[in-house]
């Protein structure tokens, strides 16, 4: 979910109804009082009250410059949702982007197809290199 740092204005991804697969990508419009967030959909519409664990932020941080935080951070880091990666998927690397990302495994939705996987982690790796 998005931290109480989380203000207007930062990308984020909004899980999408009825246990739908993936998100529905905008910006923080406004935090309420419950802890709850407003957000701006990419395609015009909005969500009002959206519970903090129903959002990701999104990472754009791809071509952030090193901060010096240790090795186990940024492993556990580069596998965030928004992250570009490849997964290992019938004995060949696919392209794609992280769209959730739990425990052992993540979702990712592949180039091309926009099909969505989950996949464990030791079989995917960050593009950001």
């Amino acid at each position: 979910g998005v931290s109480t740092q989380s203000t207007g204005g930062d990308e984020v991804g909004v899980r999408k109804p009825n246990n739908q697969p993936g998100y529905n990508y905008g910006k923080i419009s406004n935090k309420n009082s419950d802890g709850t967030y407003d957000v701006k959909l990419e395609d015009g519409k909005r969500e009002y009250s959206i519970p903090a664990n129903k959002i990701m932020k999104r990472d754009l941080s791809s071509q952030s410059k090193d901060t010096g935080s240790s090795k186990a951070e940024k492993e556990d880091d580069s596998l965030r949702f928004g992250t570009k990666v490849e997964i290992r998927r019938d004995g060949e690397w696919k392209q794609g982007i992280i769209v959730d990302s739990k425990g052992e495994s993540c979702v990712v939705k592949l180039d091309g197809t926009g099909r969505e996987v989950s996949v464990a982690k030791e079989l995917v790796r960050s593009k950001s290199k």
